[in-house]
């Protein structure tokens, strides 16, 4: 997904072919699972949440109809408007596009004047301790962490 968000300010090359077909595969299904769960929230409320509440802290106050169909009616007016809006955005020229903050004076779109006036390019990487917290490190850490995890889940699950 970072391959879609990383578009340059004035890059006017195409870059969605770069994009795997598993990665839009994924955005599909989140949309529509976020789509799905969004409307059908009220029959989640009532058939879910409200019967979880239950079991667990014995007989509670649920939440009534009209607060649950004023939840549904902001979640999905939200999935009607944001989109929207992005469109507007898109196509209204009337607005100012200028370039992005870059914590000192733009020179340009890619650089910027740093600290003790020397010219720093735009990079998107791991500058502090990269021996320490590289990418390499960390998603080495990281994996070690899931992995452990996971075996302790499911040794609690087969106890």
């Amino acid at each position: 997904m970072g391959k879609i968000m990383s578009i340059r300010h004035g890059a006017t090359e195409i870059v969605e072919h770069r994009v795997s077909h598993w990665e839009w595969f994924t955005l599909y299904i989140l949309a529509a699972s976020t789509v799905a769960v969004c409307l059908a929230f009220p029959l989640i409320a009532s058939g879910v949440i409200n019967p979880y509440l239950t079991e667990v802290f014995g007989p509670v106050p649920g939440p009534d109809r009209f607060n649950v169909l004023i939840t549904f009616v902001m979640m999905a007016g939200l999935l009607v408007l944001l989109p929207l809006g992005i469109f507007y955005a898109a196509v209204n020229k009337k607005y100012k596009r200028v370039g992005i903050y870059l914590g000192g004076a733009n020179i340009g779109d890619d650089t910027f004047e740093g600290a003790m006036a020397s010219t720093q390019a735009i990079k998107m990487k791991n500058y502090y301790l990269e021996k320490y917290f590289g990418e390499d490190r960390l998603f080495a850490a990281g994996v070690l962490v899931s992995l452990t995890l996971l075996c302790i889940m499911f040794g609690v699950a087969f106890l």
